[in-house]
């Protein structure tokens, strides 16, 4: 990263969040992961956090990177629009979940997945 602190103000101008809620944030995810997916703990209740603003930063630090950061052959087998690819991904990932759902006889409209985007 070339300029850290320039990087870090545009990524909390972006995401509409000071440096503390982003840290909040932070934080809530790493609880998320270290007690749910990295391993299970004894708790009985998972609090699974929004993800809206992890791919908001995931997409403005590609976009960055490919921007500013990388050099033209580094990039070759990546996308260069990230919120694009995600989007075409997102979509075929559903076509694929619900024909699988329609072949195990479910609807797709009862899927907790066709309620999320």
């Amino acid at each position: 990263m070339s300029d850290p602190v320039c990087f870090e103000k545009k990524l909390l101008r972006c995401l509409n969040a000071s440096g503390g809620k982003f840290s909040g944030y932070i934080k809530e995810m790493r609880d998320y992961r270290d007690k749910f997916v990295a391993h299970l703990d004894d708790l009985r209740v998972m609090n699974i956090p929004c993800f809206d603003c992890a791919l908001k930063a995931v997409i403005f630090y590609h976009r960055h990177v490919v921007e500013r950061e990388a050099n033209e052959n580094d990039l070759t087998f990546l996308p260069r629009n990230l919120a694009d690819y995600y989007c075409l991904s997102y979509k075929e990932a559903s076509a694929i979940y619900n024909t699988n759902l329609a072949a195990a006889g479910i609807s797709p409209k009862r899927s907790p997945a066709n309620t999320q985007r």
